[in-house]
């Protein structure tokens, strides 16, 4: 019946006609973007299929030099605010660099359903410190002012346990209590070492199958290899970022024990079988 429209009426009145009564209705899903992740692949794939969304981003390039920390601060916060007042209720899906502080003082964000990614910690700080002093980044020069080798980086206590900070509700919770909120308040979490599975596992919730298509940056995962560390670096990456291999390592190894049962559900489309009371 509706399709008559795309022959008497204009496009967008036939596609609101015929699509499907839940499309533009879903949940509102929230990405907590950690730095060097696997992120925005994540994030890509998500968009996709959660239109409109909205990535808040910061102009780098724009930074005012000598203040950088500072300003940046201060435009993720703008346009937290400019999304909040402007686009939430428009929107579907939203990602950025921000902490999940950030975001909790906006009473928008309630209900929010909310992700994030996580990486093997030596691997994401290796893989920031290239990034952030690549030719390829606005502000290399004075990234490589700063850290002129990669144990400056490890050194600056802004680097460090950064993918616990980007998560916990409040500087002063204990890890045990950081913990605990987070397997209660977000919905899901990945890991870049476990990309497939956490792309299906999210896509599952989203009632979606999906193959990973998106392969974003993929150059940086080789040009980590380059930065040649020592073992004294590598010790001093894991003492000072303590938390952050806890965290990633709770979640490697539950994942771990649930990758048979999840591939065995998935496969032939048995989940969705199941709750949909089909025949397996």
């Amino acid at each position: 019946m509706a399709l008559e429209k795309i022959f008497d009426s204009n496009l967008l009145d036939f596609i609101r006609s015929s699509q499907d009564t839940m499309a533009f209705k879903s949940d509102h899903w929230t990405f907590i973007h950690i730095p060097k992740t696997a992120g925005s692949s994540f994030r890509e794939e998500i968009a996709n299929v959660r239109q409109p969304d909205y990535n808040l981003e910061v102009d780098y390039g724009s930074l005012r030099p000598g203040q950088i920390d500072e300003h940046f601060e201060e435009m993720k916060h703008q346009a937290i605010r400019r999304y909040c007042q402007n686009y939430f209720s428009r929107t579907r899906f939203v990602s950025g660099h921000f902490l999940y502080r950030d975001i909790a003082r906006y009473r928008n964000f309630q209900s929010s359903k909310i992700i994030s990614m996580l990486r093997d910690p030596l691997a994401r700080l290796k893989s920031d410190f290239l990034h952030q002093t690549s030719t390829n980044h606005p502000q290399f020069e004075a990234a490589r002012k700063r850290y002129p080798t990669f144990r400056h980086f490890i050194e600056e206590p802004g680097n460090q346990n950064l993918m616990y900070d980007h998560l916990r509700r409040d500087e002063a919770d204990s890890y045990e209590t950081t913990l605990v909120f987070v397997r209660q308040r977000y919905t899901w979490i990945g890991l870049q070492e476990a990309y497939n599975f956490s792309l299906k596992m999210l896509f599952m919730l989203f009632g979606m199958r999906i193959e990973p298509r998106v392969r974003l940056r993929e150059g940086d995962a080789d040009s980590k290899n380059a930065l040649i560390t020592t073992p004294a670096d590598e010790q001093a990456a894991q003492d000072r970022n303590a938390t952050d291999y806890k965290l990633y390592q709770s979640f490697h190894d539950r994942y771990l024990t649930l990758k048979k049962d999840f591939y065995q559900l998935s496969d032939y489309d048995r989940f969705f079988k199941r709750v949909g009371g089909m025949p397996q």
